[in-house]
């Protein structure tokens, strides 16, 4: 069953790099997924929610920090090194890099674990704005 999975796995990844690779996604991605960015964006929406919100929204804030810092710390210290799965770009050949490998592992990532959690913290007292 693991085997199935990782030949899918592979295979989904080689269909996303190298047949859907084009050079709008090219000049894109590297932006749109840059650290700095979201440190940016995130910086951004925490003074817009200190300034433009309520007392509740000013706790979530506060809460926000705490959050960010459990689920990067469980992704990366904990569920990481238990997978110990190795990054694409570290053991496929021929595929279509737009920013370093970089040598850290794969599996879960934690910007996906940090925005399920934001997203989780800011969706419970907020259901209007879940969407």
């Amino acid at each position: 069953m693991l085997d199935t999975l990782a030949n899918l796995d592979t295979i989904l990844f080689l269909l996303v790099n190298v047949y859907f690779a084009n050079p709008v996604t090219d000049v894109l991605m590297p932006i749109i997924t840059s650290d700095d960015l979201l440190r940016l964006a995130y910086a951004a929406a925490l003074v817009i929610c200190l300034w433009k919100g309520d007392a509740r929204l000013r706790w979530l804030v506060l809460f926000s920090l705490f959050t960010l810092m459990v689920t990067d710390h469980v992704s990366s210290a904990i569920l990481k090194p238990y997978f110990a799965r190795p990054r694409p770009c570290q053991v496929l050949e021929n595929i279509h890099l737009l920013v370093d490998c970089g040598a850290g592992l794969s599996m879960p990532s934690s910007h996906a674990a940090n925005a399920f959690g934001q997203a989780l913290l800011f969706g419970v007292p907020y259901r209007r704005a879940r969407w």
